[in-house]
């Protein structure tokens, strides 16, 4: 996939309508795939703030938990174990 011109399409789509929980989740999961931590988060705030029933906003809790675990370093996990 591009992931550079789904950035782009997705912005130009951001300037024309009001975000959908499904068009913030897929620009989350555009900015994860390009390495821009500060940006996924940003859209990751905006799906938690804007759509807090939402069953994207569900999965991007579930995925920042499941990150969060394989960010974590070996030593960490076994002191917690």
């Amino acid at each position: 996939m591009n992931y550079p011109e789904a950035r782009r399409l997705l912005a130009r789509h951001a300037k024309l309508v009001e975000p959908s929980a499904e068009s913030l989740w897929l620009a989350l999961r555009v900015e994860r795939r390009l390495g821009q931590r500060t940006t996924e988060l940003s859209y990751a705030n905006q799906l938690r703030r804007r759509f807090p029933a939402s069953r994207k906003r569900r999965r991007c809790s579930a995925a920042s938990m499941s990150d969060a675990v394989l960010r974590r370093s070996p030593t960490r996990a076994r002191r917690r174990a």
